[in-house]
């Protein structure tokens, strides 16, 4: 199925959603009780009993960014996939981001590490672009259990997970 945009879902039991590519995007396994995920646009396979709610799920407050670093950049830059340069790095003069072709193979990797690239056209820090990115991931319709498990492996360091994990925690809705 293809979503034009983020999408909410109810499940009941066991669910697995596939990407485009046949990969495995998402999944969640709680037996026989009832949950809710959402999901960015994008084309998807679903098992589960699922239903599309017809609207996206609010489970999170908007995050607050922090104060920008420097001057809105342009928002032109062109993104090309090379090796050599990180999992991902961004060139300012050049309006470039450059990402490696290992994330090709992981939508909400890529996803992550492009919007945190993206976030060093306002912010100077590692901790800031990681905040950016988790608001654009949210925004564009990831789970915060999606965005965790994007941000495992490319946040070097335990504090940069830690910043994850509590910029979620924080910003949930009870």
């Amino acid at each position: 199925m293809i979503y034009s945009k983020k999408e909410g879902f109810r499940c009941v039991g066991d669910v697995v959603v596939y990407d485009e590519k046949g990969r495995e995007f998402y999944s969640f396994y709680p037996s026989q009780r009832v949950f809710y995920f959402n999901l960015p646009k994008g084309q998807y396979r679903i098992e589960g009993d699922v239903k599309k709610l017809g609207g996206f799920l609010p489970f999170y407050r908007k995050i607050k960014l922090p104060i920008l670093d420097k001057p809105r950049q342009p928002n032109n830059y062109k993104v090309i996939y090379e090796e050599g340069k990180g999992l991902g790095m961004i060139d300012h003069g050049k309006r470039i981001i450059y990402l490696s072709h290992t994330l090709k193979k992981n939508r909400a990797k890529k996803d992550f590490v492009l919007a945190h690239e993206n976030g060093h056209r306002f912010y100077n820090s590692e901790a800031k672009c990681d905040i950016f990115a988790i608001h654009a991931m949210l925004k564009n319709g990831y789970n915060a259990s999606q965005i965790l498990a994007a941000s495992d492996g490319l946040t070097r360091g335990n504090e940069r997970q830690k910043l994850v994990f509590n910029t979620l925690l924080e910003n949930f809705k009870n």
